[in-house]
């Protein structure tokens, strides 16, 4: 490590030790490759550079598979970060961010497409998380299902009772949504991704077009090739569902 990025490293090191909360809120940043061979997820760190609006003003990989340095410092130069603050104001830092080098996404071969909805009013989503552990490997945690009308969210688990949120949802939402699933190529992906490990989040999404359903379920899917776009649906349901709000409750 060079003497110029030891002290940067260290000056971003003080400032988040003697300032709680001044580092910028960093974004978990992903590149896939063949490097990472499915069930390992190597990484790149990466120094980054931010201006007082967030904006990266430069990006070196330091650390991690070196054929990899340039895409993880293309990744990063994407991003517009919460910029620091110091007595109130924003200003210029440094800092060290990670980027996971995932597994090729693995989609069918050939690619499904996506069915003709006869009844785009009545198509209903739903998505399940599970927390796996090795005393409990099914522990669910929460169910969200989508209607037409309305968003139903059912917490479990660590709760004395289960709790049930109704949250309305807007026409244009769910047209969008099924428009989601189109889009990330849906009934291309594999019905399971399952990197059996334990100790990891589990999701299983579906959607159920004019009486016919479709599932597809990961755990801990990012090590084993799940495509991106399905983290995104979850995203949605859970922004569709106010999920972030409801288990603050």
């Amino acid at each position: 490590m060079s003497g110029l990025l030891g002290a940067a490293l260290l000056l971003a090191i003080h400032l988040d030790l003697s300032e709680p909360g001044l580092l910028p809120q960093l974004e978990r940043v992903r590149i896939h490759s063949p490097l990472a061979p499915y069930g390992f997820s190597p990484s790149v760190e990466v120094s980054v550079t931010i201006d007082e609006h967030g904006k990266v003003v430069s990006a070196h990989a330091f650390s991690g598979p070196r054929q990899l340095f340039a895409r993880s410092e293309a990744a990063e130069k994407l991003l517009v970060f919460k910029p620091f603050l110091r007595h109130g104001k924003p200003v210029r830092a440094v800092f060290t961010d990670t980027v996971d080098v995932l597994p090729p996404e693995r989609f069918r071969t050939p690619r499904v497409p996506f069915p003709v909805v006869q009844n785009p009013n009545n198509v209903v989503f739903l998505m399940e998380r599970r927390y796996a552990s090795a005393s409990d490997p099914r522990f669910l945690i929460s169910v969200i299902q989508i209607n037409p009308d309305r968003v139903i969210q059912v917490f479990r688990g660590p709760f004395p009772n289960p709790r049930e949120f109704e949250t309305p949802i807007s026409s244009r939402n769910y047209a969008q949504l099924l428009n989601d699933f189109r889009a990330a190529d849906f009934y291309s992906m594999e019905p399971q991704y399952d990197a059996h490990v334990t100790d990891a989040e589990g999701i299983t999404i579906s959607i159920t077009i004019d009486g016919h359903t479709r599932t597809v379920e990961t755990y801990a899917g990012r090590l084993v090739g799940v495509p991106d776009s399905f983290y995104r649906l979850a995203e949605k349901f859970d922004e569709l569902a106010e999920t972030e709000k409801h288990a603050a409750h």
